[in-house]
């Protein structure tokens, strides 16, 4: 089986490729399903939204993010989620009048700086916010450890990368305090 493009041949998809997607569902990642398929992860979320198949496998980017939204609502008292019900809106939560986006990321290494750090990648998504809530987390930790509420305005690139030992920068007046975060 092919790659499906947006339009063309091999696009469409049969019967037994939507059982596996369902069946796999529960327990896979979109990549994983993929495989499987023959087909690209995006096309195996497209299909799954679709379909109205929630992918549940706990690995999944969109998992972390909506774990990582339930963190930010406990950080930002009374905020609005915005993507219960529409996952695509163009912002996660409102907050005292303001439009917040949260960015979650888990520590990096660059070997070759021998520097550990937090990218968090924004690229255009501050034009539709007020203010980034970025939540940085250890590896296989459950709660965020650092949090910094950042104006959009600050955040015109791809990505903002914040090191392990930041003390000092434009970043440094925007840090938070994490209080007692929900446990996922």
């Amino acid at each position: 089986m092919t790659t499906p493009k947006g339009h063309g041949p091999n696009t469409h998809w049969t019967l037994g490729e939507t059982r596996i997607l369902a069946t796999m569902s529960n327990g896979y990642t979109s990549m994983d399903i993929a495989k499987v398929l023959g087909r690209t992860a995006q096309a195996v979320q497209g299909k799954a939204c679709r379909m109205r198949i929630q992918l549940n496998c706990e690995t999944t980017n969109t998992t972390f993010g909506r774990i990582s939204e339930r963190h930010a609502r406990s950080i930002l008292t009374g905020a609005i989620s915005m993507t219960e019900d529409k996952y695509h809106y163009p912002y996660d939560l409102e907050w005292e009048g303001r439009r917040v986006n949260v960015k979650a990321t888990v520590l990096q290494y660059i070997g070759t700086a021998r520097y550990w750090y937090w990218k968090f990648t924004v690229r255009e998504t501050w034009k539709n916010c007020d203010l980034f809530l970025f939540l940085a987390y250890m590896p296989k930790k459950l709660s965020p450890v650092r949090a910094w509420l950042v104006p959009s305005s600050l955040c015109h690139k791809v990505s903002v990368i914040i090191g392990e030992k930041y003390t000092k920068g434009m970043y440094k007046n925007y840090e938070i305090e994490v209080k007692n975060p929900c446990e996922s």
